[in-house]
């Protein structure tokens, strides 16, 4: 599930033709990675993941404003910061 600015694009299944854009997606070990695109608006996205048999889980972000001049941005996105940024 999905709430705030954002747009769900789904998921990557390994193999499986027409997987993406879909509004469920499969795991791997409890595992898989979602496509989450920002809005023109910046603010707050969360998305919740649940199935049965597993705890859920949350992630909250927040998207940042960008300049935008005749619909290109000269700002680049910064490293992400942690073990994901390394």
């Amino acid at each position: 599930m999905i709430e705030g600015l954002g747009v769900w694009r789904g998921c990557y299944n390994s193999g499986k033709t027409d997987s993406t854009n879909n509004l469920y997606l499969n795991t791997e070990l409890g595992i898989n990675r979602v496509f989450v695109r920002s809005t023109l608006s910046a603010g707050s996205i969360t998305v919740t993941a649940t199935r049965s048999g597993l705890k859920s889980a949350q992630v909250k972000m927040v998207s940042k404003p960008v300049q935008v001049n005749d619909g290109l941005s000269s700002d680049l996105p910064r490293p992400l910061a942690g073990p994901a940024g390394r």
